[in-house]
């Protein structure tokens, strides 16, 4: 079956080689907003309080056409993803006004997830502080760090930034090794089965999962060098295993955070009801998974989906 969806995008990414058919459908999905307020030290002259004393940073001046970036995985717009299908990822951006101010419009629907906004650096001709006034200038670095914001539709986050002077810092843990992690989905979809080898009630997972299905894994990579998240799919096998591997710090006090999102299934649930044996299609659900990856180190990990 198509799935309806819109997408709508300033600039995209990441296309795949093959195409999703996809019908434009008013009010399939609605919008989320992310707006505020962008202020730097640019004028120290202004950094006075009520009694006249100098106070740097006291008074923040709005930054004007900063760019301001989130990266969308359009399979966060999918209610209903498509397990074999390679989503696109989509850049949604928005330039600060003479106020320092901005706001993003991006598409989403009622299920919720999380996105970065990053705010581009630039290096300004700062006006140094002047016991009398009128200081000199000198040509100052500004940056500032991601921000985090959940979107869904309707939502509105407000996220106002000050610039910090010099460059991003760089990471301190850039030479990588790797964490393995092998998962099991497990669905307990045949309730007669429910018996151990005694014949006593014991729950027994069925391992029969659609062919195709695909596991998204979301891996932050601000210990390995990088600012934005990284999305990756990761395949099932029919028999509900999969391998996730994550880059990591060589270092062992460090560590990378990872988050797997399962898509719902439509899979048959076959238990006793009003006397009689019955098999009926039903959804199932797993709640995403959020983890943690050192170097050198593995786990096994059973998934159990549950009726939606």
């Amino acid at each position: 079956m198509k799935k309806s969806l819109i997408i709508l995008g300033i600039a995209f990414l990441g296309l795949s080689s093959c195409k999703k058919e996809s019908e434009i459908v008013e009010d399939t999905l609605g919008t989320a907003t992310i707006s505020g307020k962008l202020t730097a030290d640019l004028d120290l002259n202004n950094d006075r309080n009520a009694a006249g004393a100098y106070v740097k940073g006291l008074n923040p001046e709005a930054v004007e056409g900063i760019t301001v970036s989130v990266t969308i995985n359009t399979r966060n717009w999918d209610q209903t993803p498509d397990p074999s299908y390679t989503y696109e990822q989509r850049v949604y951006t928005a330039t600060t006004d003479v106020n320092g101010d901005y706001s993003l419009s991006i598409p989403a629907g009622e299920k919720a997830f999380g996105v970065a906004v990053t705010y581009s650096s630039f290096t300004y001709h700062q006006v140094q502080y002047g016991s009398s006034g009128g200081g000199s200038t000198r040509a100052v670095p500004f940056s500032a760090s991601n921000r985090s914001a959940t979107l869904f539709a309707g939502s509105s986050s407000t996220l106002d930034v000050e610039y910090s002077e010099g460059i991003p810092s760089t990471p301190a843990h850039t030479e990588t090794g790797s964490y393995t992690l092998k998962g099991q989905l497990r669905i307990n979809s045949n309730v007669l089965n429910d018996t151990n080898a005694l014949g006593n009630p014991s729950t027994t997972y069925e391992n029969n999962f659609p062919n195709n299905l695909i596991v998204q894994v979301e891996i932050a990579t601000g210990t390995i060098g990088g600012s934005l998240p990284i999305f990756n799919e990761v395949s099932v096998n029919s028999n509900g295993s999969f391998e996730v591997t994550v880059a990591t710090p060589v270092d062992q006090d460090a560590n990378t955070s990872f988050e797997i999102e399962f898509p719902d299934l439509s899979i048959d649930y076959t238990r006793t009801a009003a006397g009689s044996d019955t098999t009926t299609t039903e959804l199932w659900e797993r709640a995403a998974y959020n983890g943690t990856a050192r170097n050198l180190q593995s786990d096994e990990i059973n998934f159990n989906y549950f009726l939606k």
